[in-house]
């Protein structure tokens, strides 16, 4: 058997790290420690980790995202801070097209930049013609790039002829939206606007600030700054959006304010949309007293994404769900219906268990899994106690254990030697 450490001790740990994280000045920052260090820095692009030295602090992002086009664009800013005066900067990027960059460091000046993405996976290099001092910098970066066709990174759909665009950037494709140091472990706030058909709606992880229309029938929306976030939290979605305005979830003793609480459809799909919004308040106020912690972000929102190559993703407060989950209705089959209780939950359980806390690297990635499926048949059963849903996560484990019995079975953290090993990461055993 692979499994090597009893699971009341990884889950006392766990909680452990939770609770001191959630109890700090900076929670919404904390990271779980991992062995995998940062790479030396080198001029050979890096297998796995960037290289120490040079680190994002902040993210400005304006994209413009038009999914009735071939392509959108940006305008991006990220704060850094560089540890020893470097020429050479390594990021992320993958598929874009640069047509501007450079740096301004202290006192304002400017250092010209080179771009280049030097592996297929979306290593990227910066050169710059002078050397980057130590201390703060902000890289400016301007580019183009195809929405994807394999519904990753930033893509779009069609439904019934009218054009959407959405996101899914776990595990490593933010950088085929924008350039970024693209790992779990930078974890900083976004401020971020979106550039928009007029009669379009436009949705991230945070709740709108301000909205102008401009001359040429697009208008751009400013959201508020998010928590500081891992760039696979990031959620975009643009389109002629259904979007049911729900019943906040109450203020508690967690909270002085209520959660707003809304579903976003494709068009004319709106109603469907009411069995999931109905059975959310009880599972995010159990969630809350069960960990003796507030919800960790200023809104939640349910996205039903008809074209959706994850059965769903826990960004944090834009939830994104295959659409077939989340759509159902009193009527719906009791399996329907506890798919999606099981999915939701778990989805929730996420904004604690991997946004609020985040591993640094992919090798604990199962820490974000296991315990977002145990603590999901947790409060899922202390909700709805006829339904067995404890039952249901032991029979569960029983089909591990005897996958985990192959001689082929992988580790539960396994090292992740090489950006292909990533995938790998997430399986049922995780």
């Amino acid at each position: 058997m692979t499994v090597r450490y009893p699971i009341r001790t990884l889950t006392s740990a766990f909680l452990c790290l939770l609770l001191s994280a959630c109890s700090g000045d900076n929670d919404d920052a904390a990271v779980l420690s991992a062995n995998t260090a940062p790479q030396e820095l080198t001029e050979v692009p890096p297998e796995t980790r960037l290289p120490a030295g040079v680190a994002p602090t902040a993210y400005r992002l304006h994209l413009t995202i038009d999914p009735r086009q071939q392509h959108f664009s940006g305008n991006v800013e990220i704060d850094i801070d560089v540890d020893t005066a470097t020429t050479l900067i390594w990021l992320h990027g993958k598929s874009l097209n640069l047509t501007e960059a450079y740096a301004l460091a202290a006192g304002g000046k400017k250092i010209d930049l080179q771009w280049s993405q030097d592996t297929p996976a979306g290593v990227a290099s910066l050169t710059a013609t002078s050397s980057l001092p130590t201390g703060k910098s902000t890289l400016m970066l301007t580019y183009k790039a195809p929405f994807d066709t394999n519904l990753d990174g930033l893509y779009k759909v069609f439904e019934a002829d009218e054009a959407y665009a959405y996101t899914q950037f776990e595990s490593t494709s933010a950088r085929m939206a924008f350039p970024s140091f693209d790992e779990p472990a930078f974890k900083v706030p976004f401020d971020i606007q979106l550039t928009v058909p007029q009669d379009f709606e436009a949705i991230t992880n945070t709740p709108v600030v301000s909205e102008g229309n401009e001359n040429d029938g697009y208008k751009t929306i400013r959201f508020a700054t998010s928590k500081p976030l891992p760039t696979y939290l990031i959620a975009f979605a643009v389109g002629p959006f259904d979007i049911i305005d729900w019943q906040a979830i109450p203020a508690n003793k967690y909270r002085e304010q209520p959660i707003p609480l809304r579903g976003i459809t494709t068009r004319g799909k709106g109603d469907q949309i009411r069995y999931a919004l109905r059975h959310t308040e009880n599972i995010v106020l159990d969630m809350e007293n069960y960990f003796d912690t507030r919800y960790p972000y200023a809104k939640l929102d349910l996205l039903a994404v008809p074209d959706f190559r994850a059965g769903a993703m826990e960004n944090a407060g834009a939830i994104t769900y295959r659409e077939q989950l989340l759509l159902l209705d009193e009527s719906s089959s009791v399996r329907q219906k506890r798919n999606f209780l099981v999915t939701h939950a778990h989805e929730l359980a996420h904004q604690w268990f991997g946004n609020l806390v985040t591993p640094v690297w992919w090798d604990d990635i199962w820490l974000n899994e296991s315990f977002a499926t145990w603590n999901a048949s947790i409060i899922l059963d202390r909700l709805y106690p006829e339904d067995n849903y404890r039952e249901s996560l032991a029979s569960g484990s029983h089909w591990v254990m005897r996958r985990d019995g192959l001689a082929s079975a992988r580790q539960i953290r396994e090292p992740i030697n090489r950006h292909a090993d990533i995938g790998s990461a997430f399986n049922g055993i995780t």
